[in-house]
């Protein structure tokens, strides 16, 4: 077996299967990070109407003060149609005021 690698076909076939071991894993990684970043996308651009429609139901409930048992209610019946989501109340100062996941 070491004469094989020895010999120019064998010092060949070593250096052609460790490029195509290396270009292969490049492959893959690649191909897996391009999935992620295409089911974060697809994830965001679902998300963007659905941020805009809660905000019109949340309006009521945050009026005067944070309505928190309301505002648990909506959440819980969002949470049965799609348990990924996370809402974060902030107020105009940007600060955080509630977060539910």
């Amino acid at each position: 077996m070491r004469e094989f690698f020895r010999t120019l076909y064998g010092k060949i076939s070593l250096i052609f299967f460790l490029l195509l071991f290396l270009l292969g894993t490049a492959q893959i990684i690649i191909s897996v990070q391009s999935s992620m970043n295409f089911v974060c996308e697809t994830d965001q651009t679902l998300n963007r109407y659905l941020a805009k429609n809660l905000a019109t139901k949340f309006q009521p409930l945050l009026k005067d003060s944070l309505n928190r048992a309301g505002i648990d209610h909506l959440i819980h019946e969002l949470m049965i149609f799609n348990p990924r989501i996370e809402i974060y109340l902030i107020d105009k100062q940007g600060e955080l005021l509630a977060y539910f996941a």
